[in-house]
């Protein structure tokens, strides 16, 4: 994948806890960004997923930018 992307899992930290997943975000070219989507399993089961962003720094317009076009596509944060 090179450069291109960003992908992970989480888990909780608490053993009586199901919840987990993967997260797969695409980099931004210039590194200021990444945006993507998760999908894990919920604390009571069925498969769950949504959209997240993140930034280098708070002064990153691009991913207010990025974030609104996902909400215009119907794309809600969960």
């Amino acid at each position: 994948m090179g450069h291109e992307a960003l992908i992970g899992w989480y888990r909780s930290t608490n053993a009586a806890v199901r919840s987990k997943g993967t997260l797969y975000l695409a980099l931004h070219q210039h590194g200021t960004h990444a945006w993507g989507r998760w999908v894990g399993m919920n604390y009571d089961g069925p498969v769950v997923s949504g959209w997240g962003a993140i930034a280098r720094t708070e002064e990153t317009d691009d991913i207010e930018a990025e974030v609104q076009s996902l909400e215009a596509l119907g794309c809600n944060p969960l």
